[in-house]
């Protein structure tokens, strides 16, 4: 029995670029039930489609996973098993991922290729049904599993959420797993959030089958996995992926337990997390970052309080000022999760938020274009639903802005503004080499010059953004000729900006290659 598991392709410029944890836990399960299985991260190797047919043709498999962790990689993951068909692949097809659990019946019915639907937490799951098909038994009755049963889709019970985490082997690491190629490298401690924001699908996830919706590794096993990360694939610098990290009490405990633990053994790595805003204070951020923490993600989502109560946030503009402040006082990097759209906003709401980031000279390519998203199985999809502006596509969710603006403001800036979205990543590269400057004297000098590239680069994004909405309200908007010479000006301004700050990155790298 031979398995390929497959991260399903996605726009890297559009979500988070990174190694799909969730597939590599899926291979380390399988190593340790003796199955051989092979990963592929086509977003990630730039392998099209064609190649990546062609290779899971050539590899024989018995059993062939995808896993989806976007709505918008469903039509081409479905496209991905219909070739597959066409090649004449017998392999059994299944497929997994927050997307799937709440689409299992929608997919199945849709994309005839597929043979099965893992819902929830899957290592086990998956693990049952590779030795039900090598042992050739019957595995319809497996739990946390979705199939069709003639012309309908049955779904059998979920299966509880695994309790212990420290039982789960280490996810599988690959060439993949460096972070933009840097000794950077992605861990879980947890799984699961107690919060309900009504966009994200995690609560529903981790909340349907039995079991605490959040769990913990103990900080010996974390430190365990860091250790070998770091004697094995040299690893300086981690970021926890944890959906949220600092749960509570003894979240915030359990973390400074491992920050107080890594300066003591002095493992010489620095780490970032991701949090909400309510999280942050002066006492433990000032405690973890003596432990080696660089950088934080805080999800403020807005900078307008309509949509932070529209989101169910449970957080205030003003608490996400005062988090920003404390972590900017304590010289730790920031970055922020940044919702910039939702059905309703308005031209007067998109300034509010610019002016947001402005004054705190945050923002990136992907903060300024980001759409909320409507996943199945959320209270997003309720409430669109029941307000008659959701829109179904096949098994997709959509919406219309109520605002006709907003329409040209979304779509102008997500084509316009995507140059930007380069000099984010050098700038994280340049982050990333400034951070881990330890050694090094004129490191502070460094991160100055760094810091202020990222802050005078997101400034012209920015001022760019605001000169988008200005355009869209303004009477020439509704001119297809104005509308044309506003774009191709745009579009030379943006350029020129992108070719000069292109070169200042690239003396960043060679001053720091220097040092």
């Amino acid at each position: 029995m031979k398995v390929a598991l497959v991260a399903a392709p996605y726009d890297t410029a559009t979500f988070r670029i990174g190694e799909n944890l969730g597939v590599k836990y899926l291979s380390a399960s399988l190593n340790r039930a003796g199955v051989p299985n092979d990963v592929f991260e086509p977003a990630l190797l730039g392998i099209d489609d064609h190649a990546l047919v062609s290779d899971l043709m050539a590899g024989h498999y018995d059993v062939i996973g995808f896993s989806v962790m976007f709505d918008s990689a469903l039509p081409r993951t479905t496209s991905l098993i219909a070739a597959l068909r066409r090649s004449g692949c017998s392999a059994h097809i299944t497929m997994g991922g927050h997307v799937p659990t709440f689409n299992d019946v929608g997919i199945l019915q849709q994309s005839t290729g597929l043979d099965s639907v893992v819902r929830f937490e899957g290592e086990e799951t998956l693990v049952e049904l590779v030795s039900c098909l090598d042992r050739n038994v019957a595995w319809t009755a497996i739990k946390g599993l979705s199939f069709r049963s003639g012309e309908q889709v049955a779904a059998n019970p979920p299966r509880p959420l695994i309790a212990d985490l420290d039982s789960i082997p280490f996810p599988v690491r690959d060439e993949t797993s460096r972070h933009l190629g840097d000794p950077h490298f992605f861990v879980i401690t947890t799984r699961g959030c107690p919060f309900t924001c009504t966009f994200c699908s995690i609560p529903a996830f981790y909340k349907t089958p039995s079991g605490l919706a959040w769990r913990a590794r103990s900080v010996a096993n974390v430190l365990e996995e860091l250790n070998h990360l770091r004697s094995a694939w040299g690893a300086r610098t981690i970021s926890f992926l944890d959906d949220e990290f600092l749960v509570g009490r003894n979240g915030k405990k359990r973390a400074v337990e491992l920050a107080d633990e890594m300066r003591l053994r002095d493992m010489q790595m620095t780490w970032a997390f991701e949090c909400r805003a309510d999280d942050v204070s002066s006492t433990l951020f000032a405690r973890l970052r003596d432990g080696g923490l660089r950088h934080v993600f805080i999800g403020v989502e807005s900078g307008v309080q309509r949509v932070l109560d529209m989101f169910d946030k449970r957080t205030t503009v003003t608490q996400n000022e005062a988090a920003i402040e404390i972590v900017r006082e304590l010289k730790i990097s920031l970055s922020v999760g940044f919702i910039m759209f939702d059905p309703f906003v308005t031209c007067a709401e998109l300034m509010e938020n610019i002016e947001f980031l402005a004054r705190f000279e945050i923002g990136s390519y992907k903060s300024v274009t980001n759409r909320v998203l409507v996943y199945r199985g959320t209270r997003l999809e309720e409430q669109l639903d029941s307000e008659g502006i959701l829109l179904r596509d096949g098994l997709s969710l959509d919406y219309c802005f109520t605002d006709q603006k907003i329409d040209f403001v979304y779509r102008t800036a997500l084509a316009e503004l995507k140059p930007f979205y380069r000099l984010n990543v050098e700038q994280l590269r340049a982050e990333y080499r400034a951070d881990n400057a330890v050694a090094r004297e004129p490191a502070n000098d460094e991160r100055t010059a760094v810091a202020q590239t990222g802050r005078e680069v997101n400034s012209s994004l920015l001022q760019e953004f605001r000169e988008i909405v200005r355009f869209a309200e303004s009477a020439e908007s509704g001119d297809a000729v104005a509308t044309r010479k506003f774009t191709l000006n745009l579009r030379e301004r943006i350029n020129d900006c992108v070719s000069f700050w292109l070169v200042r990155y690239s003396e960043l790298s060679g001053q720091s290659e220097r040092r």
